[in-house]
């Protein structure tokens, strides 16, 4: 259809165009649930959408994907349309395009009045710290939001979009239980801010205390822990995806439980492994034990751990260095149900750990054999 010589036509309710939505292919009125479409159009009429709009842009089966984006973005503009940008396009949208935007013309993106001020504010941010800085620090913070924004999808698709589809709702009933799911989301977005004030006060401390300990300014120094599922693998290759999904949220979500009971917490999870750090390796070592007795007792699988300490580089909220690598390293090699730790890190714990001496091993990456312990659950 030629969008642009659609003329308006017969009306049903208020505002809404049959003709020109027939002619652009969202209504067919000899259709079988012709009925059930026109009262889903005349419903997103009723919330302010303009469906001929959407109609020219997007197939009625994208309606819904479409409205919910336009309800939790809000109204968006180009930025021709902003006054005094403080900078110029290409500069605005390079910085967004660092933040997880979109990458599009200058023509066609576009942005929310409350978006553009905080590019300003990033901009101008350069006043105190550099401009390579503040670019790695948007570029983490847009893929941290953005794995944000993919589990909050997740939780939607499995306990709102599934059961509406087992239950048959029309698409009226559909989209007024999405409006409700959207509406719970500008509830967690508010409790995001003072989540996060916490999460940096955290920071802060632990910053202060690992860096005084540090042999110099660009390290601080950390006790880290690695651990592996063992046979996790052959486990899901013999589960459905729905199985599969419920084994990985309990481990991702178990995991993040024991770690912060030991008074670590959890840096990321990679696939069947879990890495976790502290300030005082004891932390690390009861973590890493109330992993391997309970993820292993739950997941019908072992676990294996690897466990070190000292200075480390810090970046984007991730941890890097030979440190790291030793600790990886080893419990990649340790047994199931065992606890391999480099001898730092036993020397570290002050007595409070038993283990016994695991030899010279030869870990990957590493020039020369590291002297490994074995720590006794």
């Amino acid at each position: 259809v030629d969008v642009a010589s659609v003329s308006m036509g017969s009306t049903a309710g208020d505002g809404l165009d049959i003709e020109v939505l027939t002619k652009l292919g969202a209504y067919d009125p000899e259709a079988a649930d012709s009925q059930e479409t026109l009262e889903y159009l005349e419903w997103l009429v009723s919330e302010g959408f303009d469906v001929v709009e959407l109609a020219r842009t997007t197939g009625l089966d994208h309606f819904g994907a479409t409205t919910a984006a336009l309800s939790v973005r809000g109204d968006t503009l180009p930025l021709a349309d902003f006054d005094d940008l403080g900078a110029s396009p290409e500069e605005i949208t390079a910085v967004a395009a660092s933040f997880g935007f979109a990458r599009s013309t200058l023509e066609t993106q576009r942005f929310t009045t409350s978006e553009v001020d905080f590019l300003r504010t990033a901009m101008a941010a350069t006043d105190m710290f550099t401009e390579d800085e503040i670019v790695y620090f948007a570029q983490v913070a847009g893929a941290t939001l953005s794995r944000l924004a993919d589990a909050a999808m997740s939780l939607f698709v499995i306990d709102v979009e599934a059961p509406a589809r087992d239950a048959a709702l029309t698409r009226v009933e559909d989209a007024k239980r999405t409006k409700e799911a959207l509406a719970l989301l500008s509830v967690v977005v508010d409790g995001l801010e003072p989540l996060f004030r916490l999460h940096m006060a955290q920071a802060i401390e632990r910053l202060h205390w690992s860096s005084d300990q540090a042999s110099s300014p660009d390290a601080v120094r950390q006790a880290i822990g690695f651990v592996d599922l063992v046979g996790f693998s052959t486990l899901s290759g013999e589960l459905s995806l729905a199985e599969l999904s419920v084994v990985i949220r309990e481990f991702e979500a178990g995991a993040h439980d024991l770690v912060a009971a030991a008074g670590a917490r959890v840096v990321k999870t990679i696939g069947d492994a879990v890495m976790f750090t502290a300030i005082e390796p004891q932390a690390v070592a009861r973590a890493a034990r109330s992993l391997i007795r309970e993820l292993g007792r739950k997941s019908g699988v072992q676990a294996s751990a690897g466990l070190a300490y000292g200075d480390v580089l810090t970046r984007g909220g991730d941890f890097y260095g030979p440190v790291v690598n030793a600790a990886s390293r080893l419990s990649d090699i340790a047994i199931p149900g065992e606890m391999l730790a480099t001898e730092e890190f036993a020397e570290c714990c002050g007595g409070e750990l038993l283990f016994t001496p695991a030899g010279l091993r030869q870990l990957k990456g590493f020039p020369q054999p590291v002297a490994a312990v074995s720590i006794l659950l």
